[in-house]
Order: C-alpha cells, then structure tokens, then sequence
C-alpha cells in the first residue's frame, strides 16, 4: 500500500509540472516559437523541467508583454487547477479516504505550492518566470505577491485538513518541494548571471 501512495504522489508532481511547462509551451506556440504545446521537457527527476523544444531566435525577438504572458502562463494554469479543486476538498465532506482522494489531494497541494513558489520565494529573490513580470510592469508583482500569500494560505489549510496520518509526510515533501523548486530557482538564476 505504501507503495502506491509514493507511485501517485510522484504522478502528482510529475503532472503538476509537466502542466505547468504546458502552460508556457502554449504561449510560447500561440508566438510561432513552439510547433507542438504537449510536448516538453520534464525529466523523470523532475529538476530542469522546461517548454522545450522553442525555436531560441523566434524567442529572442519578442517583447516584454509577450514574454509577460509566457512567463505567467505556468503559474496561472496551477492556480486554475489548485483554487477551484482546493473548494471541493476543503469544503466536502468525503465519505471514505482512499487513493483516489490522496491523489486529488496531492494534486491540489502541489498545483498550489508551485504557484506559492512563484508567486512569494521567487517574487522577492527575483528568479524563474517571475522575471518577466519585472520586466513587463514591476507594480504587478505586489499584485502576485498578495496572490501568493493567498495560495500559501489555501496550501496551509489543506494541509491541516488532510488526514492526521498523512500530515507528516505530506509537510517533510512540501518542504523539500518547496526547497526545490523556489529556492532552486533562486540559486539557478544566481549561477547564470556569473
């Protein structure tokens, strides 16, 4: 059984990001710079994940509103996916706890921790697709901050919802998730500049 609750927390993750990269793949082909959306770059260690393949010099000429909207894609895609589920976990009642529900759970939480990523660690340490914000209009990213901080809180209720036996386990990968993809990001963008 323990099993298969790591197989689909993994399958959560691994859609979460691969919807994620999607998102911007999307914008990206709306631009001419991508030919098929679904099919991008999430490796199995989940590290690195990208829209490629994009054609790099269709990329490089467009401007900072168009770049804005690529950016902006992935996170907004996770809240789509995390707001509207976090109302139906947090407010029904399930009659039974099974895979099915530890999947949905999972699912939500990581869609909402990935745009929390985003929206707060990657905000203030400037970093990942939060940069083309910046460079689009700086007064937005108080705007996504407060979003943030909202889905932080959504994150936090649902976790404290979940089932007792799973809150452990669910906040030791929530952390090292977190880690990962926020500051992680950080310490990216920070080695590319040198």
């Amino acid at each position: 059984m323990i099993l298969a609750y790591l197989i689909l927390g993994y399958l959560a993750i691994y859609l979460v990001i691969w919807s994620h990269e999607v998102a911007h793949a999307v914008m990206y082909n709306r631009y001419g710079c991508k030919e098929n959306p679904f099919v991008v770059h999430v490796p199995l260690y989940l590290l690195f994940s990208t829209p490629a393949p994009v054609d790099e010099k269709k990329a490089q000429s467009l401007g900072a509103k168009e770049n804005y909207y690529i950016g902006i894609a992935g996170v907004l895609l996770n809240l789509a996916f995390g707001v509207p589920l976090f109302f139906v976990l947090a407010f029904s009642r399930f009659s039974s706890i099974n895979l099915l529900y530890y999947f949905a759970q999972l699912f939500t939480i990581f869609h909402l921790l990935e745009a929390t990523t985003y929206l707060v660690i990657n905000n203030i340490f400037l970093s990942g697709d939060m940069t083309a914000i910046e460079e689009y209009n700086p007064r937005l990213r108080l705007t996504y901050f407060v979003l943030g901080l909202v889905s932080l809180s959504m994150l936090t209720f649902l976790i404290q919802k979940s089932p007792r036996e799973w809150i452990a386990g669910i906040v030791i990968v929530v952390v090292i998730i977190a880690s990962a993809m926020g500051l992680g990001r950080v310490l990216f963008a920070k080695l590319r500049k040198k």
